[in-house]
């Protein structure tokens, strides 16, 4: 069961963000079968940015390792924070965090988690990343429209 929620998280996520998943009830249901204690109210959207020049002539085998670097390196830069990383796409990656200032002081602490983020992974996986930050959502439910502005 614990495998099944590990593997399924990804796709709801993605759902959300999507805007696929409507119901407000359906949303925190599926949070919290999931096991998703995290309430993130700001979305970052990364993308490797050497990706397809890394990428060319390479197999799907190769692509993939290199989606799976940047994921793990990710996941890892994010850990200090509540936060969550969902592939969106081939080169597309969407991090979901919680932040807890509000008004100057929100935008002041998501930049700053920002450029941690995009460091880390930069120094430990000797990756160049571009982040974009959007707003910041009083909860979940919101963060579709979110993505669909950025």
């Amino acid at each position: 069961m614990r495998r099944l929620r590990f593997l399924a998280r990804p796709g709801f996520l993605r759902e959300l963000l999507s805007n696929n998943i409507e119901s407000i009830k359906d949303i925190w249901f599926l949070l919290k079968a999931l096991g998703i204690n995290a309430m993130p109210n700001t979305v970052m959207v990364v993308s490797h940015d050497n990706y397809y020049t890394e990428t060319r002539n390479k197999s799907e085998i190769q692509k993939r390792a290199l989606r799976l670097k940047t994921m793990k390196a990710l996941e890892e830069a994010v850990k200090p924070f509540v936060g969550l990383v969902v592939p969106m796409e081939e080169n597309l990656f969407a991090i979901l965090i919680e932040t807890e200032s509000d008004g100057k002081h929100q935008v002041k602490e998501t930049l700053q988690v920002g450029r941690q983020i995009r460091d880390r992974v930069e120094n430990c996986a000797r990756l160049s990343i571009s982040l974009g930050i959007g707003r910041r959502y009083k909860d979940i439910h919101n963060l579709p429209s979110h993505i669909k502005k950025l």
